[in-house]
């Protein structure tokens, strides 16, 4: 049974366990492995990120995915699904979640960085291509987007 909870600092661990298998798991037609290794190392797991309103979703004790957004600007921080749980609506649960808060606390606008494997994602929710980024991680230039919509 899918079930999503609000976060807690016990979580941590998972999320970041979550987010490391997932960006390991995109398709090298988006990011090499190089890319990814270099975006994701292996040292992130050690990390506690900063996280702002933390949506997670657990199937039973498993967590399968997590939404975290900026509750001042309706920025998406993190959104990610684990591989063995994508294309099962996880992701637009979340999203429809947050979008919803963000609705209710007046916000205008949702906006968020999306990976090249995130865009169509964000494309089906109505998200546009604002422009493209290009960010040093390793050495390694990554390519990502920022989109956003008005709500």
């Amino acid at each position: 049974m899918i079930q999503i909870r609000e976060y807690r600092a016990s979580y941590m661990p998972l999320i970041t366990s979550l987010i490391y298998k997932t960006v390991h798991a995109i398709s090298n037609k988006f990011y090499s492995e190089e890319e990814k290794n270099a975006w994701m190392p292996e040292a992130f797991l050690e990390k506690e990120i900063p996280l702002k309103y933390t949506l997670v979703c657990f199937e039973g004790e498993e967590l399968v995915g997590f939404v975290d957004f900026d509750e001042k600007n309706g920025f998406i921080n993190y959104l990610y699904t684990s591989p063995e749980h994508q294309r099962k609506g996880i992701a637009s649960m979340l999203y429809a979640k947050i979008e919803e808060r963000m609705r209710m606390l007046g916000l205008y606008r949702i906006s968020a960085r999306a990976s090249k494997a995130a865009v169509a994602f964000f494309e089906k929710k109505g998200l546009d291509i604002r422009w493209e980024n290009e960010i040093m991680r390793q050495g390694i230039v990554l390519t990502n987007y920022t989109m956003s919509k008005n709500l």
